[in-house]
Formats: C-alpha cells, structure tokens, sequence
C-alpha cells in the first residue's frame, strides 16, 4: 500500500471481488457467490481501514483518477 503499484495491486483484488458493486442476480445461485465474494472484498476494505487508513484513501482517489 506504500506504493502505487502495490495500492494498484490490491484495487485489482477488491475490483475481481465485486466490493463497489452490486451482489444482485436474478439467479440465487450466482446471487450468493457474488455475495461471497464481496463479503471477502469487504473484509479486506475493513482490514485496510484499520492497518493503513491513510493509503486506503489514496487508493480510492487513485481510481477516481483513472
């Protein structure tokens, strides 16, 4: 988190878990995998939060940036 590339890294990980999106599917099956895979996404943004505040928020203005 120290650098861009590695905040760039883990932006990478929180976009493949669905953490800024919607869980919703019409589908329940792929509702509750996509729930799954946020709750990861947000268990990390919690993580982040609390070890490194600072760069978890230059992270979010970096993806505004882009």
């Amino acid at each position: 988190m120290s650098t861009e590339g590695g905040r760039g890294f883990v932006s990478r990980i929180l976009d493949s878990t669905g953490v800024f999106n919607s869980t919703f599917d019409i589908d329940t099956h792929k509702h509750a995998y996509n729930a799954g895979k946020r709750q990861v996404g947000l268990t990390l943004v919690k993580e982040l939060e609390q070890a490194c505040p600072d760069k978890y928020l230059t992270l979010l203005d970096e993806r505004h940036d882009n």
